[in-house]
């Protein structure tokens, strides 16, 4: 059996619904003709008014709710859309960016090849090596394309260096900032000839320049034609410094023209081979 205490909410709710009914019982014996609320209805309507805003209030912002998860939910929708055809359209511009910076290395190469009256190919560095004793870099073209050994190798913007062996699809290139490398040059503004020989770093020396040679930072060097291998005409560098050196020659540095660093794509002259009845006066 149930004790006292269990049955009082059970009593306390028949009784509740026992008054209202007493209420409306009695509104239904004493409603005015000319008033449409009477006095129970207001007094049940103030007694129920809480309840009915609280419902109110709990629907109203449940459905907010519920409406701005749904919106939430769109919007990340439409935010990993949108960064996805952002991503696609970055990497769109970048590979079109690329396209226009290769498109205007070519247009350089082409048009600096056009000014030296020799054949020339076309070719991609494949390997870069500056940081070893022997600076060199791997062509992705070879003999099958016509490279021979000592064809000279240049960049749009200047001197790289000579082809030293090759096999059928691709070339090993001496560059000229080896230190066995050297190079036959001459003083654009002077016309005084020289030796360019690589130094092993990053800048170049000129050897066998007298100390009476007008010579000045900031002047342009080319190759001058003299040691069989590089057609004139060819900028190797510039000159950045000028010293007294040993005996009867000045020590002078130069800063090569071509960034060594970013190679990609460059121009293999076909030279000219020196005439075979020419060999035997030959020092």
């Amino acid at each position: 059996m149930q004790n006292a205490a269990e049955r009082r909410p059970t009593l306390f709710l028949i009784v509740v619904l026992a008054s209202l009914f007493l209420l409306m019982s009695a509104n239904s014996r004493t409603r005015r003709v000319e008033d449409e609320r009477t006095f129970l209805i207001r007094g049940v309507v103030q007694l129920f008014a809480p309840v009915l805003e609280a419902v109110d209030w709990a629907y109203v912002n449940v459905s907010d709710a519920w409406n701005g998860y749904f919106d939430m939910r769109t919007a990340v929708r439409e935010n990993i859309e949108l960064r996805r055809r952002l991503a696609e359209l970055t990497a769109e511009n970048v590979g079109l960016r690329g396209r226009s910076g290769d498109l205007s290395r070519m247009r350089a190469i082409l048009g600096y090849s056009e000014q030296v009256d020799l054949p020339a190919t076309l070719a991609r560095v494949v390997m870069l090596d500056t940081g070893g004793r022997f600076k060199s870099l791997i062509l992705d073209r070879g003999s099958d394309e016509g490279i021979r050994v000592n064809d000279p190798v240049l960049s749009a913007e200047g001197l790289v260096g000579r082809v030293v062996l090759t096999t059928p699809s691709v070339s090993k290139v001496q560059l000229i900032l080896d230190g066995d490398s050297s190079v036959g040059v001459h003083f654009e503004r002077t016309r005084r000839q020289g030796v360019v020989r690589g130094t092993g770093g990053n800048d170049l020396a000129m050897a066998f320049v007298p100390f009476t040679a007008d010579v000045a930072p900031g002047d342009r060097v080319f190759t001058a034609g003299i040691d069989g291998v590089y057609p004139p005409g060819i900028l190797v560098g510039r000159v950045t410094s000028v010293e007294r050196g040993e005996d009867l020659f000045k020590t002078v540095r130069c800063a090569p023209a071509t960034d060594f660093a970013s190679l990609e794509d460059l121009i293999v002259l076909k030279a000219r081979q020196m005439d075979p009845a020419a060999r035997e006066f030959a020092p």
